[in-house]
């Protein structure tokens, strides 16, 4: 089969697959990815100009337009490369960067790349050059859009990897270390196409790879984490949870106890009844804050598993060690309370798992211990606007 025909077929495929990927992207987010979504066009704009190049390259009647569509092939590819970088930005915790903040400015690299290929393809032929009988040239500086567009992909991997490392839970330093990855089979396939004599692009079998990757993450992120406060959801929970189990009872540590607790903010419907559900719902994420600042200093994960509630999985070496750590969400919650028009606070209940308990059995203890402690609330706060006693848990 002659190759024209082999990569002609194969690039209609990668646009399909592309396309499949992009349809499945949006369908699945709840707001969309401005990056993301242009760096899909872009990828699949730079396959039909490849597939454009292919038809053309060796037409003497085609040279201008042979020039155009290198000029722009090679210009897309140094905008992919950006756009991947913001995708990654997109994705990262690192909005108060410098290098976020000024990430527009790579916008100059793309206009400069782009009036190098323009004199290159008219007078200079350093990057690329048309034959009078229409045949595509690679120059000595043929590599620069690899390396430009591959200088924004480390950067932006290069920040996944700062916010890896910075990270608290586990699901949050694989997410990272995934998008801090994904440019790895785009610049293994890139490499294959700098040493190819016949100058074939090869370009999107990596950034096909990679964006699958990511689709992948964001799957798995859709899945495991609740939107509103990014904490893991219930399912993630007891994923994580018997995980915990399973390691207890097969590799029992006498000094290490597993602790479950489960709370839920105290007030929280008069909050939504008075402020409004806005406000409920900044209430909630305020609550997050506090929980995932706490609980995973003390070695625990947190996860939102409902409305108000919050379920929490500790190891610690004795039961006090748990109640000092509420003691510190209870001071969290009165801090960040002063800049709200409402007092947070949380009732929490504790149960320790026993060996060989039924992975249902722990999470129901700390649904009734959780009640136990909702109902002393109610009774002390009965008490306090009564005027015979106050309101502490």
């Amino acid at each position: 089969m002659d190759y024209k025909v082999l990569y002609l077929s194969t690039m209609v495929l990668f646009i399909l697959l592309f396309a499949t990927l992009f349809v499945l992207e949006n369908k699945t987010r709840i707001t969309r990815s401005t990056p993301l979504n242009s760096l899909y066009i872009c990828v699949m704009f730079i396959s039909i100009l490849d597939i454009i190049w292919v038809l053309v390259n060796g037409q003497p009647q085609y040279v201008e337009f042979n020039r155009i569509v290198n000029i722009l092939d090679l210009t897309g590819l140094v905008v992919l490369g950006y756009l991947w970088m913001l995708t990654m930005y997109d994705l990262l915790p690192d909005r108060q960067s410098w290098f976020y903040r000024r990430r527009h400015l790579g916008l100059i690299v793309v206009c400069m790349s782009a009036a190098v290929y323009v004199i290159s393809a008219y007078w200079t032929g350093w990057t690329f050059s048309v034959s009078p009988d229409g045949v595509y040239q690679r120059g000595p500086l043929h590599f620069i859009p690899t390396i430009m567009t591959f200088l924004y992909m480390i950067i932006g991997a290069c920040r996944a990897g700062v916010a890896r490392r910075k990270a608290s839970f586990s699901h949050e330093k694989s997410r990272y270390f995934a998008i801090e990855v994904f440019p790895i089979p785009a610049f293994m396939v890139s490499i294959v196409q700098l040493v190819l004599p016949t100058g074939i692009p090869t370009m999107q079998f990596g950034c096909f790879m990679g964006l699958l990757i990511l689709y992948g993450v964001n799957q798995n992120t859709r899945i495991t984490r609740d939107f509103l406060t990014n904490l893991a959801n219930r399912y993630a929970f007891e994923i994580i949870l018997k995980k915990k189990i399973d390691k207890h009872n097969r590799e029992p540590d006498g000094a290490t106890r597993l602790y479950v607790l489960e709370g839920d903010l105290n007030g929280f419907k008069k909050i939504n009844d008075v402020f409004g559900h806005p406000e409920g719902d900044n209430a909630l994420t305020v609550t997050a804050y506090v929980l995932d600042k706490i609980v995973p200093s003390h070695g625990g994960v947190v996860a939102r598993t409902g409305g108000d509630e919050f379920m929490m999985a500790v190891e610690a070496a004795e039961e006090k060690t748990i109640y000092n750590m509420i003691d510190e969400i209870d001071a969290g919650l009165e801090e960040v309370s002063r800049d709200l028009s409402y007092e947070l606070s949380m009732s929490i209940g504790v149960a320790e798992y026993e060996d060989l308990t039924e992975f249902q059995m722990v999470i129901a203890e700390a649904d009734r211990k959780l009640y136990e402690a909702k109902r002393v609330y109610k009774e002390a706060l009965a008490a306090k606007e009564a005027g015979t006693g106050d309101s502490r848990r």
